[in-house]
């Protein structure tokens, strides 16, 4: 299973397109997808837009979204 981590998340656009790819993809359809932006308004934006786009696309994937940049990339960095 994949981790995604998306440093800037809240730039909805960006966003929007990089899971629209992303997502397509069988093989990364039940990663876990990692939302951080330092604008917590912006980020929760991004957050309900990520979890929208998973459920109209009736995949697995998790979706996860930190302000703090450490908590966002903490796991990946875990687990090697």
């Amino acid at each position: 299973m994949a981790r995604i981590v998306l440093v800037g998340a809240g730039s909805i656009t960006f966003a929007k397109n990089l899971l629209s790819d992303r997502l397509t993809f069988p093989e990364l359809s039940d990663s876990t997808i990692v939302l951080h932006d330092i604008d917590q308004a912006r980020l929760d934006t991004a957050e309900a837009m990520a979890r929208w786009m998973v459920a109209e696309l009736g995949i697995g994937a998790r979706i996860e979204a930190h302000a703090e940049r450490r908590a966002a990339v903490a796991e990946g960095i875990r687990r090697g």
